[in-house]
């Protein structure tokens, strides 16, 4: 056996472990009871504790350096050659890392979420911020375990998006703030939506959901939707795609929009090279390319006009209140721009300043510059200052969101990159074929989909953001495409 496949063979069982996990985590945020959260933390601490141990042994040490070597004589794009590349730099990192702050980060996670939950439930801010100080320290302590250039939060960063740093997110985010602050402006006066009122009964969301999620390609023979206080999606093994979704019975889009999102994120999971699961070249690029693709699933297509024309009757059927709105009212509704709370619930000009005003706060975190017990003042000042919103429910401000609750700081940054990329997608996908939106019109999924497959999802880890977008578009990354697509579809929206 050549160090290759003794290299492949171990990744096997790492990515074995990690459906584990995956099935631990599933269970743990859809049906676990509310009182079996200790236990479970000390069933993720093992399975993590485990899963790094293989990773970090002398068996697969010798197996990537050897693989690494064997290598070195191969052209640069050659595939064994990036699949080697990327497993050493995987293992190089998790050597940094010690077993005993694996362990006590999976036990954090889930200690973290529960309290999150139990906030959540009783709007008390002070048992979520217990735990997340908690966090914040075993992150800090994980960040200088991996070492860093110029701050404490660009390792963070590291684990979602790789060759990216602060200062590149800086780049990115500081003019936009202005352009989506403009762009929220102007569509002040904005006329021809209706406020969504009424009751809105789950089961009649559900059956709109799962009929969208079989429109735009999920499966139900290798794919399952449960609701969950967050939505998310989640990949047990190569033929096992799941995904959460929630219903409001208040909010009727919130289900639809977010069933459309996850959906995106196991598009993406579907159209990965399957023989090669487990392996960088079967796995995701990076976390901002993932959300690049749900972004273009649940707003790209999902809130176009012509998406909406088509499901015009299917959704004003479905609910009583719906039944007298016109083709505009609707598109204008789903795309109507309007500062809200609600990160997931917000419209795409917003959405972005949600993004800043948690990357910001994460900055600040790992700067010293902010303790945990101040999360809750900053977040409720900066959504003053960029939304003009006064936070008077937690549920409504910092108690919103899983990730922090988990321990993923510098995740969010690449929900924001996900739209970046998104648009630059969507310009060439554009271009190659033939008009997006008369595919989406002419319920042209598949084509959409083959050609993300092709040029996103098959490629694998072998590139990162930056150096994809490149490929794909011949572009640099840039956030101009983005807000040249958000006022383009104001004017297409307010014309309608």
């Amino acid at each position: 056996m050549t160090a290759y496949d003794k290299l492949m063979e171990l990744q096997l069982e790492l990515k074995l472990w990690d459906t584990i996990q995956s099935i631990s985590f599933w269970d743990q945020l859809t049906v676990m009871p509310k009182n079996s959260g200790e236990f479970r933390g000390e069933q993720n601490a093992i399975l993590a504790k485990t899963r790094h141990k293989l990773i970090t042994s002398s068996e697969y040490e010798d197996a990537v350096l050897k693989a690494s070597e064997d290598a070195q004589n191969l052209p640069e794009n050659n595939d064994s050659k990036i699949q080697v590349k990327r497993l050493k730099e995987t293992f190089e990192r998790s050597k940094k890392l010690s077993s005993d702050l694996v362990s006590r980060l999976a036990k954090a996670s889930v200690a973290g979420s529960t309290a999150w939950e139990k906030s959540k439930l009783e709007s008390n801010t002070a048992i979520f911020l217990n735990e997340l100080e908690n966090l914040v320290v075993l992150a800090k302590e994980k960040a200088e375990a991996y070492g860093y250039e110029k701050c404490p939060y660009d390792a963070l960063i590291e684990d979602f998006e790789p060759e990216m740093t602060s200062e590149d997110f800086d780049t990115l985010y500081n003019p936009m703030k202005d352009e989506l602050s403009q762009l929220v402006q102007e569509a002040k006066d904005a006329k021809g939506f209706k406020e969504v009122s009424g009751v809105f009964p789950s089961p009649k969301q559900e059956k709109l959901s799962r009929e969208l999620a079989q429109e735009l390609g999920f499966s139900f023979d290798n794919g399952a939707i449960m609701t969950s206080s967050h939505p998310f999606s989640i990949t047990m093994g190569s033929n096992d795609f799941r995904i959460t979704t929630r219903y409001l019975e208040d909010e009727p889009f919130s289900g639809f929009y977010s069933t459309a999102h996850e959906v995106g994120h196991s598009l993406y999971e579907r159209g990965l090279v399957k023989p090669l699961f487990g392996t960088p070249l079967g796995e995701a690029a990076t976390a901002g390319v993932h959300e690049s693709q749900s972004l273009f699933w649940e707003n790209r297509v999902c809130r176009s006009p012509e998406f909406l024309e088509n499901w015009h009757s299917n959704i004003t059927s479905a609910f009583e209140p719906f039944q007298s709105w016109s083709k505009s009212e609707l598109c204008r509704t789903v795309n109507r721009v309007k500062p809200d709370f609600k990160r997931v619930e917000a419209d795409e000009s917003t959405y972005s300043l949600h993004i800043i005003i948690r990357y910001e706060i994460e900055k600040l975190l790992f700067a010293g510059q902010l303790e945990a017990h101040e999360v809750e003042t900053a977040w409720n000042e900066s959504y003053k200052k960029y939304l003009g919103l006064t936070v008077e429910d937690p549920k409504l401000g910092c108690l919103q969101d899983v990730h922090w609750s988990e321990g993923l700081f510098g995740y969010f940054p690449s929900y924001a990159l996900g739209h970046i990329l998104s648009a630059q997608f969507s310009e060439t996908m554009d271009k190659d074929l033939g008009g997006l939106d008369k595919r989406i019109a002419e319920k042209d999924y598949a084509s959409i989909l083959s050609w993300l497959d092709k040029s996103v999802h098959s490629k694998g880890r072998k590139h990162h953001a930056k150096d994809l977008i490149k490929e794909i578009s011949g572009e640099n990354l840039s956030s101009s495409a983005f807000i040249k697509y958000l006022k383009k579809k104001q004017e297409r929206v307010n014309m309608i």
